[in-house]
């Protein structure tokens, strides 16, 4: 007698890397249509773009503004923070900005 339980593949684990195209595929055409644009000069940006770019922006002036107050240095001097703020501020500037209702 032989063992097959170890030459078994686990349930769904040949659907796997199918299913996870076709959720990408989906997520994909149902968000490439939609995304609000902004006119900046005769030229039109995503909306994504003007909202990272006003939360790197902000989080510059927040870390800045950490740096001067010698008892917070080290913490204004981290990449981590600099990093958080800006995915933090750029997805309230997205939010505050484009979101419908």
């Amino acid at each position: 007698m032989t063992n097959h339980s170890r030459s078994r593949e686990p349930v769904g684990a040949t659907r796997a890397p199918a299913a996870r195209a076709a959720l990408l595929g989906a997520i994909v055409a149902t968000a490439s249509g939609c995304a609000p644009t902004v006119n900046v000069m005769g030229t039109y940006f995503p909306g994504s773009l003007a909202a990272a770019t006003i939360g790197v922006v902000s989080s510059y002036l927040v870390v800045a503004g950490l740096s001067r107050r010698p008892s917070l240095r080290p913490l204004a001097q981290s990449g981590l923070l600099f990093v958080a703020l800006a995915v933090l501020l750029g997805c309230v500037a997205w939010w505050s900005l484009f979101r419908v209702f």
